[in-house]
């Protein structure tokens, strides 16, 4: 998954269509030569004629947006000019990975003009965001991917906004701050994003256990994500999505849950428990778990998806 930072302004200063954008759950953009051109069915390779009359920055940020964000990613929205406010967040809607852009031509994002904006994507808009002041590293960029540190930058900066606004003291910013590095703290749109890719991901190994075991699993028994029995032995399955990447708060959330699942008063113990990741964990990730069954004991297996199914350790 991406993050993006968009413009949601006629020109670098003009009429701001972000609060249309927001009311109606989309982001929009538009340049005269392709205003009215649906780029649908258009390719990377293929372009309508009129993409030749694009100038500056035009290209890109109409390419990103046309092609390259996906449901799944992240998007956030800033006033116009080299510095100022980071004003919204949302999560891209539709099927995670799949192209997001779709061409409107009853748009509800018009300028007071009367001139619509017809290429849009559908965006769950987060409603709690609190904007943040930053420093835009390319003003006249409309749309532009984050790199790794301006993600961590940006989430951070919301974070120490917003407890601001809550009036805590520097001592109690910092214990916040040192609390939310092992505790997440999700949005309303990551959450709905976290529970579309859960499930797509409990679906799938479901699927490929069937097709390379011949095991039924059951899901969500008991509040376990997944349980089945091989070779006589009581297998739990604790699924997690390693949110924006970070595999090792992941496995921190996963592990809790393991053992919550299997020591709490009334629970059943299992013979074999499985940590089944979205992406591949790092390689001290692996070391970590690794220590965890060879000290420790534990019953523990980590998965995660490959090209042709999962790889378990």
């Amino acid at each position: 998954m991406e993050v993006w930072r968009m413009a949601l302004r006629v020109g670098l200063a003009g009429e701001n269509l972000w609060p249309l954008c927001r009311q109606h759950g989309v982001a929009a953009i538009t340049y005269d030569p392709i205003d009215n051109t649906d780029l649908s069915t258009y390719g990377n390779a293929d372009r309508p004629a009129a993409w030749r009359q694009l100038s500056g920055s035009q290209p890109g940020s109409m390419n990103a947006f046309g092609w390259s964000i996906r449901g799944g990613d992240a998007l956030y929205v800033r006033e116009s000019g080299a510095g100022g406010l980071m004003v919204g967040l949302g999560t891209v809607k539709g099927e995670v990975g799949d192209r997001a852009y779709h061409f409107q031509a009853s748009s509800p994002i018009r300028e007071v003009s009367g001139k619509q904006w017809h290429h849009l994507v559908n965006v769950d808009w987060d409603n709690s965001f609190v904007g943040f002041l930053y420093k835009d590293r390319s003003p006249n960029t409309t749309v532009l991917r984050a790199t790794q540190e301006e993600r961590q930058q940006w989430n951070l900066a919301s974070t120490i906004t917003s407890h601001k606004n809550e009036n805590l003291t520097d001592e109690e910013l910092r214990t916040a701050l040192l609390l939310e590095s092992s505790y997440s703290r999700y949005t309303a749109p990551s959450l709905r994003l976290i529970v579309r890719l859960h499930a797509k991901l409990s679906n799938a190994f479901r699927a490929w256990m069937l097709a390379t075991r011949g095991i039924i699993v059951k899901q969500e028994i008991d509040r376990i994500d997944c349980a089945f029995i091989e070779d006589g032995k009581r297998t739990m399955v604790e699924f997690k999505i390693a949110y924006e990447g970070n595999t090792r708060r992941a496995i921190r959330e996963a592990l809790g849950q393991i053992l919550e699942y299997n020591f709490y008063p009334s629970r059943k113990l299992h013979q074999r428990w499985m940590l089944i990741l979205d992406i591949p964990p790092s390689s001290d990730d692996l070391k970590y778990v690794w220590s965890l069954k060879a000290e420790l004991k534990l019953p523990l297996i980590i998965g995660w998806p490959n090209e042709t199914g999962f790889e378990c350790n």
